[in-house]
Parts: C-alpha cells; structure tokens; sequence
C-alpha cells in the first residue's frame, strides 16, 4: 500500500530542495518467512523544480533498518547502485557514486524532455534497495511516487523553510494517476515496476551526466585541451594530450580518469576544489562521448586489456609494404585493445590492467578479437578484427564510413602474402585510409597475440596456439 502526501510550495522563490523519503521491504529467500528487514531511501533534488536542460542533482541517503533493531538505521556502505531514467526524453542510465559520507550516494542529471519522468534506483552489484519514484521536469511533481514496493512521503524545502504539505484530495489523485491508477486497481500490470528490478543488464551504466560535463570542459581544461580536444599552444607546452583519443580515453578506467581529475598528477596538476566527485564523473562521461567505445564493436565485450606496442623494424616494413608509403614516427606505434567475452558488467566492458595476476587469469578461449583506433576525415574511427586479424566491424563518425565499409569489412587475414590494400571507388581516400591503419594494427595485433601466447605456454596446446600469428 502507498502512502502519499502532495507538495506544497510557495510560487516564488522556486524550492531549492524537493525530498522523498523511501522504504522497500527487504527480499527474502524462497521459504524464508515474511519480509521484516526495510530498506530507507530519502532522496533530495537540486533545485526542488527540475527544469528540461537544466542540470539537476540527486543525492541518496541509503540506509537498512533490520528486524528487532532498535538502534538507527545501518548506512549502506559500498554499495553499487545504478538508476535508470525513463520518461518523455531519451532513456538514460547512471552510475550513482558514493559520496565519502556512509550511506550518502548521488548523481546528476539533465531532463532532455519537459513531462514526467520515472526514475528507478536499482543495485547493479550486491545488495541494496530496489525502489522507483517519479519527478515532474518542467511540469508539477506528480501527487503520488508509485513504484515496485515502495511507500513515498513528499516534502518541499522552500528557502529557509520547510512547508508541511496537505493530503491529495480524490479528485486530484485520479487527475494524476489517471488510467495508470485504475489500471492498479484491475490488478493490471504496473508499468514502472520493471524498471526497478536489480538485473540492469542494457545498455552500460554511464559515469555521468555529459552535457554538463562539456560545460565543465569549457570552464576547466578547453584552455589547454582545446574545444575539440586538440591541444592549445599553452597546452603543447605543457605537453598536453590529445583528450579526444579514443585509445587514451578506453584504455583508462572511469576510477582512473576520475583520480586524474580530481588528484592530478606531477605534469597535470588538478583543478583544485573546483570540480566535485559528480563534476569530475560528468567530465568522464562527456570525454566518452561521441567517442567509438569497446562494446559497440565487440556487444558481448566483458573485459578487454589495452597495451601500446611499438613496432619492430620487420612490422614496419611490412607495414610500409601494405601501406604503400612510409610510416611517420607518430604512426610506429599503436595501442591494441584485445577483447574477452564472459559476464558482461552493467558498467559495460571492463578494463584489465597491466597486472601479471590478473592477465593469467584471462583464458585464451574466450578471447573475441582486436580494436585497434585511428583516424578518419579528422574523426575517430575504431575498427574490430577477429582472432584471424580478419577486419569484423567499422565504428565513426565520419560520413566516408558507409560508403567505404564494403571494402573493408571481410577483408583482411593472418598470412602476410594475402593482405591487399583496401580499394574503394565510392571513397578512395577512406580505403587508403584505413588500409594504413590496418597495416600497423594487424602488425601490433600479432605482437598482443604472441604476448598472450607466451603467458599461456603451459596451458593446453589448444589455448597456447589459439592466437599465434
């Protein structure tokens, strides 16, 4: 049964805070008797009006109150939550970052769309609760937060006071809930209920909120970085890299381009306390943007290493062979992503670092393949070759990807003698190309492959084999 009080604010000032306040009866195991654990959400928006395009912040305070426990509720420490966002915009998912106080979890947001939205809070890892609620984005907030067990309770925050709100008549319930209400009442289905079930198994978790990430951008790192992510000359000076590099941006871990951001480093100090746990995670998700990712070349990606191989003097020959022209300096060395299947992460593919330990455990039959990155038009162009450096799939922005994928995709294979050069009539520019970047992939790929050989040597000669070039 849902409780539900409706909010009461003053016209103006608009309210800087709007807060719920939670509870979902914990789970049992099959045959475990009767729920008496609760999970206590209160959740507060910034500002308490959300507005389209306008960035909103969410901070959840989580906490369990277990059977016979007198005390406070518990503080859900660590926990790995998730929130998927539905409504009359775009879907979107999130990470929700602890905040360093226990218990205390947020994210932020931006409405791409005036009308209602359902937000669903969810743990993509571990325990936690499962509860939905609804806000109104450029429209009233909604008399009743319904969702998949959960009793809600309403309040407005108005600047400097608090405004205690009066009960929803009947009239103003069925005016809100409309059918959806009289739906319940048949015992229909309720259409918010499966978005808050724990398995968020889509599309990845994003870190942020990336429009406001590039306005953060502009405000912090375009100075240096650039607008498009091209160093300045202030930036070069400061040997600034080039941020917009899909293999700089995939062959970090958000946690490590959070770090970076927030800590610095001896050659790139921080912003100081200018960005916040959220700002910097919003910056992570707009350097991600735009950007090929692993998953959509690979969709059953799990996990995936990231290691920059230098070309030896015979890879560059041969390179220079297929290429039909030299290499330049810049172009003798080339990052190689190799791809693993298995369970897949809600957060997306994950990234393996460089750690003996944990290569070892990367079994040679679950590898799915190679992304290598380069450049095409002056965009980002990603490309996928299976384990016989066959190329699988083509992923940019640039317009010349279409007309050129037939001539490249298919293409390609592990003997030396039997790579061609890409030919296209429709975008003969493109297929040269791409034709040098697979040149120095399929040489750098092979480099991965005899790598991962030799850590797999003692195993069975089956995996042992299975990447040699």
């Amino acid at each position: 049964m849902f409780w539900l009080m409706i909010a009461a604010a003053a016209a103006a000032p608009a309210p800087v805070e709007y807060t719920l306040s939670l509870h979902q009866n914990v789970p049992q195991p099959e045959g475990g008797g009767t729920p008496s654990d609760q999970w206590r959400v209160r959740v507060t928006l910034r500002p308490g009006e959300p507005q389209p395009g306008k960035l909103v912040e969410l901070i959840f305070d989580v906490a369990r109150q277990r059977d016979g426990d007198a005390g406070d509720p518990q503080p859900l420490s660590d926990g790995k939550l998730g929130l998927t966002l539905t409504g009359p915009g775009r879907r979107v998912r999130l990470l929700v970052h602890p905040l360093g106080d226990a218990g205390v979890y947020g994210a932020h947001w931006t409405p791409s769309a005036k009308g209602l939205w359902t937000l669903a809070l969810a743990p993509w890892r571990d325990a936690g609760p499962t509860v939905s609620f609804q806000v109104g984005a450029g429209a009233p907030m909604p008399a009743s937060s319904q969702g998949h067990a959960v009793l809600a309770s309403r309040t407005v925050v108005a600047p400097g006071k608090s405004v205690e709100p009066p009960p929803p008549t009947v009239k103003q319930l069925k005016a809100e809930l409309g059918s959806r209400w009289l739906d319940q009442s048949e015992s229909k289905p309720d259409p918010a209920e499966p978005l808050a079930r724990p398995a968020l198994a889509a599309e990845p978790l994003l870190s942020g909120d990336a429009k406001n990430g590039r306005g953060l951008y502009r405000l912090h790192c375009a100075a240096c970085h650039g607008e498009t992510g091209e160093p300045t000359a202030v930036g070069r000076s400061l040997h600034a890299p080039l941020l917009r590099d899909p293999a700089l941006i995939a062959g970090r871990s958000d946690d490590q381009l959070v770090s970076l951001l927030l800590e610095g480093t001896p050659s790139h100090p921080a912003p100081g306390t200018a960005l916040t746990l959220l700002d910097a995670a919003d910056l992570v998700a707009f350097l991600r943007s735009d950007l090929p990712a692993i998953h959509q070349l690979f969709p059953d990606a799990a996990v995936y290493t990231a290691k920059t191989y230098t070309l030896p003097a015979p890879s560059i020959n041969r390179a220079e062979s297929l290429a039909g022209d030299e290499l330049r300096p810049d172009e003798r060395a080339l990052t190689v992503f190799s791809v693993y299947s298995g369970d897949q992460p809600a957060t997306g593919p994950r990234l393996v670092p460089q750690d003996p330990v944990q290569l070892d455990e990367l079994s040679p039959q679950t590898k799915k393949g190679y992304v290598v990155f380069g450049s095409l038009a002056g965009r980002p162009v990603a490309m996928a070759m299976g384990l016989d450096f066959t190329v699988l799939r083509l992923v940019s922005g640039a317009p010349e990807i279409a007309r050129v994928a037939p001539a490249v995709v298919g293409k390609g294979g592990k003997e030396p003698a039997g790579r061609k050069p890409f030919v296209s009539k429709a975008a003969p520019d493109a297929a040269k190309a791409l034709t040098r970047l697979y040149a120095r992939a399929v040489e750098a790929a092979a480099m991965a492959g005899r790598e991962e050989a030799d850590r797999h040597l003692f195993d069975s000669p089956e995996a042992s084999k299975r990447d040699s070039p």
